[in-house]
This record gives C-alpha cells, sequence and structure tokens, in this order.
C-alpha cells in the first residue's frame, strides 16, 4: 500500500510538471515576440535602451521564441553561458554589444515576419539553411552586421521578387 501510495503522487507530480512547461513556453516566446513588435529601429529612446542594456532574460525569451537551446541564442549575441546566467539569476542587463545583437536580432527576425506574413514562416526560413547565405541558416549570421545585411539582402530579393 505505501508503496503505491508513494509512486501514484510522484507521477501526478510530473505530469502536472510537464503539463505546466507549455503554457511557460508560450508565455516566454510570447515576450520576445512582444519586444520584436514594439522595439524601435532608430531614435534616441533606442540608443539610450542599448546603452542601458536590454534584460538577460531576453535571452531565454528568444530561444522559446525560436524553439532552440538558449546556447544557440548566447553564441548569436556573443555572451558565454555563464555570463548569462550570472546576469539572469542577479537581476542585471545584458551590455550594449549584447543588447545592440539581441536589438539586431529582433529587427531582422520582424523584418522576416513582415516579409512571410507571420511568424511560423519566418522562424522556418530564419532556422533553414539557405543556399544564398552558403547553406548557413539566416539565424546563425546575425552575429554580425555583415551577415545581417546578407540576411536583410535576401528578405528584400523575396519581398520584391528581385534576384539575389
Amino acid at each position: 500500500m505505501s508503496t503505491a501510495t508513494a509512486t501514484k503522487p510522484k507521477t501526478v507530480a510530473k505530469k502536472v510538471g510537464a503539463a505546466g512547461k507549455a503554457p511557460a513556453v508560450k508565455a516566454s516566446a510570447a515576450r520576445f515576440a512582444a519586444f520584436i513588435a514594439k522595439e524601435p529601429t532608430t531614435g534616441e529612446l533606442l540608443i539610450k535602451r542599448v546603452r542601458k542594456g536590454y534584460p538577460a532574460e531576453l535571452v531565454k525569451h528568444a530561444g522559446m521564441f525560436f524553439s532552440i537551446p538558449e546556447k544557440r541564442v548566447l553564441q548569436i549575441i556573443g555572451v558565454a553561458g555563464s555570463t548569462a546566467h550570472r546576469y539572469q539569476t542577479q537581476g542585471k542587463p545584458l551590455d550594449p554589444a549584447a543588447s545592440e545583437r539581441v536589438h539586431r536580432l529582433a529587427i531582422v527576425t520582424r523584418e522576416a515576419i513582415d516579409v512571410f506574413g507571420s511568424a511560423a514562416p519566418a522562424k522556418d526560413w530564419m532556422l533553414r539553411p539557405n543556399h544564398a547565405l552558403g547553406d548557413t541558416p539566416p539565424l546563425d549570421l546575425l552575429d554580425t552586421e555583415i551577415g545581417a545585411n546578407a540576411v536583410r539582402r535576401i528578405l528584400v530579393a523575396i519581398a520584391q521578387g528581385g534576384v539575389v
């Protein structure tokens, strides 16, 4: 009797925990989607926000938005995992350089959403290797402005039906 009673609550707890993850993932992804939608592209406000630093939690939210490991987002924004973890636990913002790369990730993602009409096909396109980009996924080129410009060039060609 005690064995059956002891294992039942654990099984129930695991099921509840797994079920509770889906809404948390959606909420986290939605936070990055909201960030993408409202992020300014230029101006004094943007400069102040980048200099102040974006919340470190945006890294986690970006990973959830793209359904990729946080480690991949950290590679794109050039932040070590231990540094990101420390910033997140201490409530510190990202430094201005990493914040600028998060901004670039958000703006190029918004441009892809505009071109493809919604987030799902835009994310799919950004995650798939692209022949015009040397078989590199567009997302992986956003670590530099030069790479981001190459991705933007492809997006413009898609939007206008032109040649890459």
